[in-house]
C-alpha cells in the first residue's frame, strides 16, 4: 500500500469542517504534482465529508491495484465534484516554487 493512504483515510474527519483554500492545500498535498488554488471567493466553513472509503476504492481500480498518488488525487476530485458540487477546473496560474540550484557540505569543527 502507498504510505501515508492511511493517514489521507483518516483526514476525512479533518475535512468536515473547512474552508476552501483548506480544501485546496488539502488537493495540492495529496502528491499529483498538481497546485490547487482556490478561487472560488466563498468565506466561511463547509461541512466537506466525503466517503474515503468510496474514493480508496476508486483509485485503487483506476490505479490498477495499489492506489497511487495520481489516482488518489482523481478520485478524490471525481468525489469532490458528485459528492459536493464543486468543480476543478485545470487553469494556468503563477505559483511560487523554491528551487535549490547548488549545495555544498557544511565545514567540519
Amino acid at each position: 500500500m502507498l504510505a501515508g493512504l492511511s493517514r489521507i483515510a483518516r483526514q476525512n474527519d479533518h475535512l468536515r469542517q473547512k474552508d476552501l483554500p483548506s480544501l485546496a492545500t488539502y488537493l495540492t498535498r495529496l502528491g499529483a504534482d498538481t497546485p490547487v488554488i482556490d478561487k472560488t471567493g466563498l468565506t466561511g466553513y463547509f461541512g466537506l465529508d466525503l466517503d474515503m472509503s468510496k474514493i480508496m476504492e476508486e483509485a485503487a481500480q483506476s490505479g490498477g491495484g495499489s492506489p497511487t498518488n495520481t489516482s488518489l488525487f482523481e478520485a478524490t476530485v471525481n468525489a469532490i465534484q458528485d459528492e459536493l458540487g464543486l468543480r476543478l477546473v485545470s487553469t494556468k496560474a503563477p505559483v511560487e516554487i523554491l528551487v535549490i540550484d547548488h549545495v555544498e557540505k557544511p565545514p567540519e569543527n
